[in-house]
């Protein structure tokens, strides 16, 4: 091997490390991501590749383009501040595809160990996470016993918002059922998992993201949980172990449901959320503020369904119509839409909406033809976790979309014959 192939080898090995470094830290400490970015961007402008080929062009400018079309929205907002303030938050949606493009291709085995660091940092997150509520829980036993306050949290210290201290619930859920899909992937499709572990890291993911109480991520749990138990019954042909989890996920959720009021409120306001009444326009709570909300972002898009408001006006747009509304609560919270793709259509019309939907729909035909399954579960997962919420104007969203899209569009696994 000459000099010259040595400093390449090197070269894409420092890239890979890097992506590593950051598939591991995404779960676990949000702070020094930009860093990472940073780094990479900077290693790869010094060791860019120059055979770029044209379907890799294709692909970047597919990736990139709902970040140029909130580029090309500058040119009819009014609120500039919010507009760069916006463009800063998705600025990854544009950095990861360039660095994708410029970079030698990454080989299946590259991308599985990104994708394994990804599963650990879940389980570091999930360790570290846990073993701060019990830190807290044990300084509030410590206040309460010399007469400091009598507030009593107790378990509530492992509920919500309260065992995820780095992210918000919501998205450290959608982080959780990625990696819970990755560990099937690596234990079924490619059988580099023993079924002790698989097992193990399942079971856990599982409970955390019921103790998340993220709605959507438990209503993914059982979508993925019925999936599986469907597969090894009638595929695999194998009973016990599927009926055994699915029988201890109905029994931890019947159980957090009926002894932990927080938790059962929250489901079983989401349940008359989906019949709400009139007495709920003043109901705060979050599904059914949501269904204001999205009641006034269809008014909006009726008023701007053409080209939209602009790249920054979606907030003082919504606050406006909240205020118009009598929508006191959302007013005061200055809720965003709560459902990306009304989101994305407010600020850029019906381009906008098309474009986010060709960045979730046309990955598909390339998983199915190249049977990628984590792939699938990508698109499944951020796609029914932004009906719910819009993840793309929260840094972390952004950086999970950007990064694991980039990542498995740009690397193609083996093709597989089952």
């Amino acid at each position: 091997m000459g000099f010259t192939s040595i400093i390449k080898s090197e070269n894409h090995i420092r890239f890979e490390y890097l992506l590593g470094c950051f598939s591991f830290f995404l779960p676990l400490f949000p702070s020094i991501l930009p860093a990472t970015i940073i780094l990479l961007f900077i290693h790869q402008l010094i060791f860019f590749n120059k055979n770029i080929k044209k379907s890799n062009l294709k692909l970047f400018f597919l990736l990139s383009s709902l970040y140029i079309l909130y580029l090309l929205g500058l040119l009819y907002t009014q609120n500039y501040s919010y507009a760069f303030k916006d463009l800063e938050t998705k600025l990854a949606l544009l950095i990861f595809p360039l660095l994708f493009l410029i970079s030698p291709r990454i080989n299946e085995h590259s991308r599985d160990s990104i994708l394994k660091l990804f599963i650990w940092g879940c389980i570091a997150s999930i360790a570290l996470n846990t073993i701060m509520s019990f830190y807290f829980l044990i300084i509030e036993k410590n206040e309460i016993s010399n007469g400091i306050h009598n507030d009593n949290f107790g378990i509530y210290f492992f509920l919500k918002d309260r065992v995820s201290h780095f992210l918000h619930p919501s998205y450290l859920s959608m982080y959780l059922l990625f990696a819970f899909c990755i560990v099937f992937y690596f234990y079924e499709i490619k059988k580099t998992i023993s079924k002790f572990y698989a097992l193990i890291l399942l079971l856990l993911l599982s409970t955390f993201i019921l103790l998340l109480a993220s709605k959507a991520g438990i209503l993914l749990l059982f979508i993925f949980s019925i999936y599986l138990f469907a597969y090894y019954i009638f595929i695999k042909k194998i009973f016990l172990i599927p009926v055994i989890g699915i029988s201890i996920l109905i029994a931890a959720f019947t159980m957090l449901h009926n002894f932990v009021p927080e938790f059962g409120q929250r489901i079983d306001s989401s349940i008359k959320a989906i019949s709400a009444n009139n007495d709920s326009n003043n109901n705060p709570e979050s599904s059914f503020a949501r269904l204001r909300i999205w009641s006034a972002c269809i008014s909006i898009i009726k008023e701007h369904a053409v080209v939209g408001v602009g790249t920054g006006d979606v907030k003082d747009v919504l606050l406006n119509k909240y205020a118009e509304l009598g929508m006191n609560n959302e007013l005061d919270k200055k809720y965003n839409a709560h459902n990306q793709f009304l989101q994305t259509f407010i600020a850029l019309g019906i381009a906008g909406f098309l474009s986010l939907c060709l960045l979730l729909l046309a990955p598909i035909k390339s998983a199915l033809r190249n049977k990628d399954y984590v792939l699938i579960f990508f698109l499944v997962i951020f796609s029914i976790n932004i009906l719910f919420e819009s993840m793309l104007e929260v840094q972390a969203g952004v950086l999970f979309f950007a990064f694991f899209l980039s990542l498995l569009m740009f690397t193609k696994p083996t093709l597989r014959n089952d």
